[in-house]
């Protein structure tokens, strides 16, 4: 051990310049040897703005690629629609009417629309089994059926109430 340490660790100063040089030199390599590793505060900001910036720019995208997949999904459902009236109309020879209103003495006896009558052609053949066409639409044992919302019919975007 130099003459310098053993006289800083003895409780005096050193008193030539030498010893002041050897006493700094060894004392900076040792903060130089017991570096800390980690991040500054500021190098830790920049990184929490640039992934916000990043994230950021990347919603929109996100957004947009979800919105497009609602769009080709409302599109695949009219196109399953017109795929299952023409399936109607090549097993019945004619388009199914819009509604169907069988006069009575309690008013319509049927109201049943076009959308009923093509639930086989679209794959819907257990919904289609359970209306009971011998009664009005509005009767109560068409009520479940009734109140159903088949995803063919509606686009992910159509608010159900």
């Amino acid at each position: 051990m130099s003459v310098a340490i053993r006289t800083t660790l003895a409780g005096s100063f050193p008193t030539s310049a030498q010893e002041v040089k050897t006493v700094h030199a060894l004392l900076n390599s040792r903060f130089t040897q017991h570096r800390r590793f980690g991040f500054t505060l500021i190098e830790m900001l920049v990184v929490i703005a640039a992934i916000g910036l990043l994230v950021g720019l990347l919603l929109p995208a996100v957004q947009a690629a979800r919105s497009a997949a609602r769009r080709i999904s409302c599109y695949n459902n009219l196109k399953q629609l017109g795929l299952a009236l023409h399936n109607y109309e090549s097993a019945l020879r004619a388009l199914p009417s819009g509604y169907v209103y069988n006069f009575g003495v309690g008013g319509n006896q049927a109201g049943f629309g076009w959308g009923a009558v093509i639930l086989p052609y679209m794959e819907q053949s257990s919904v289609y089994q359970n209306i009971d066409f011998k009664v009005p639409v509005f009767n109560l044992r068409n009520a479940v059926i009734r109140e159903m919302h088949l995803a063919s019919f509606l686009c992910p975007e159509d608010f159900i109430w």
